[in-house]
């Protein structure tokens, strides 16, 4: 969640009417998180990454909101997804 609260702080520097890709990396040089941005409000999928390089979570974004299916991948390989819906989750398991 702390993340989700810190790309929301890129959100003003996106170009309106570009579609604008934010990455952000970790000191040992991997990657820890991939956004994307257009007019503005964040789309496509939203990417968080272990210092190891594991895919921790993957989210979808339309118009700024969470919509559709989103995962979280713990360290130990265990996953859990939600359906999101108009930024609002559905079902989990």
């Amino acid at each position: 969640m702390k993340k989700l609260i810190l790309l929301l702080l890129f959100i003003p520097l996106a170009s309106f009417g570009q579609t604008w890709v934010f990455n952000k990396y970790f000191e040992n040089g991997q990657l820890d998180t991939e956004a994307s941005f257009k007019n503005g409000k964040q789309v496509g999928l939203l990417k968080f990454y272990y210092q190891s390089g594991q895919l921790q979570e993957e989210h979808f974004y339309k118009n700024d909101q969470l919509n559709g299916q989103g995962t979280y991948t713990y360290a130990d390989g265990e996953i859990v997804r939600g359906i999101w819906k108009n930024g609002e989750l559905e079902t989990a398991n």
